[in-house]
């Protein structure tokens, strides 16, 4: 009888140990394995998407196009870029949508108030980005049907 409980301990034992390795080895291994997803720069290439229209080549071009976009709209504004905050909500290559806020003192509180989230329709042409529109409120359906914007955005119009 004292030999069957060793026996039993012994095969319990043997199991938790053998459960214990296979736990940590499974768990030091890295969930993805992004290696095969860098440039030689050892930015990733294929990122989860930050701009839902498009997955951009590295994290840098979504920087740089929304900087571009952020200085564009303090340009339509008449606002120093370093008070404008800008997010892309949608970008295709082609058209963008997004929201921007004023942080500091308007040169005119009239047309972009301060510190409340106003929205932005942008068009890419030649290479270069162009403000369309910017506002408060939903922009006019006439916009979006004179540039022919995807339906995506054409969706929030009024």
């Amino acid at each position: 009888m004292n030999k069957k409980k060793y026996i039993i301990a012994f095969i319990i034992l043997v199991a938790v140990i053998i459960g214990a390795i296979f736990f940590i080895t499974k768990n030091s291994k890295p969930a993805v394995d992004n290696s095969s997803n860098k440039n030689k720069n050892n930015n990733l290439t294929t990122p989860t998407p930050l701009v839902e229209g498009r997955v951009p080549e590295t994290w840098n071009d979504i920087n740089i196009r929304t900087e571009e976009i952020k200085n564009l709209i303090a340009q339509k504004i008449n606002q120093s870029p370093k008070n404008v905050t800008a997010t892309i909500s949608y970008e295709d290559g082609t058209f963008a949508d997004g929201v921007f806020i004023v942080t500091a003192a308007s040169v005119n509180t009239t047309t972009t108030p301060n510190n409340t989230t106003n929205i932005f329709l942008a068009m890419k042409n030649n290479g270069k980005w162009d403000v369309l529109w910017t506002g408060e409120n939903n922009f006019p359906c006439s916009i979006v049907n004179q540039y022919k914007m995807p339906e995506r955005i054409s969706r929030d119009c009024k």
